[in-house]
């Protein structure tokens, strides 16, 4: 388009005159226009189906949606076996819980929601806080543990704290 404009000024090697520019301006107008149609376009057909691209068939993606329940129910039957069996052997073992085990338990249930989250397949602006709130209970419980055990070290016991430190 610029290249028609600059072209045929240097051939005419003159200014241009307003007849020429208002219809290379027209011309301009109606490019802007079909694009604006094409894109739209293409936004109405990734519209009605956001998870695929437009020339997937219909066939295929209902496929993919089939395979997505089955792979997130899965994710949950696994991540309820493998809860229950740590509970389990918790309970042959005189069923103590210690911060260990109850870190474990939550890790495997975080881990299990953001992996069924995902497959089911929301979208980022829906995961992003979700995982972001997963992310935050982790930080929670190995931060409370990491406190108590600051707290352990530096009231007592031969070795720790400043006092060691200053002898």
């Amino acid at each position: 388009m610029l290249v028609t404009l600059f072209s045929s000024i240097s051939v005419n090697a003159q200014k241009p005159d307003g007849a020429f520019l208002e219809n290379q301006l027209k011309i301009q107008r109606q490019e802007n226009i079909e694009l604006k149609q094409q894109l739209d376009s293409i936004k109405d057909s990734a519209g009605s189906n956001p998870k695929f691209a437009p020339d997937v068939p219909e066939d295929v993606a209902a496929e993919w949606k089939t395979l997505a329940r089955y792979f997130a129910g899965g994710v949950l039957i696994f991540g309820l076996i493998l809860f229950l069996s740590i509970l389990l052997f918790q309970y042959k073992r005189n069923f103590s819980l210690d911060t260990s085990v109850v870190q474990l338990l939550i890790i495997i249930l975080v881990i299990t929601a953001a992996l069924f989250l995902i497959i089911t397949g929301f979208s980022k602006e829906q995961i992003t806080p979700i995982i972001g709130l997963l992310g935050t209970v982790i930080g929670f419980v190995f931060g409370a543990n990491f406190k108590k055990g600051q707290n352990d070290a530096s009231e007592g016991g031969a070795g720790t704290g400043s006092a060691a430190r200053n002898t």
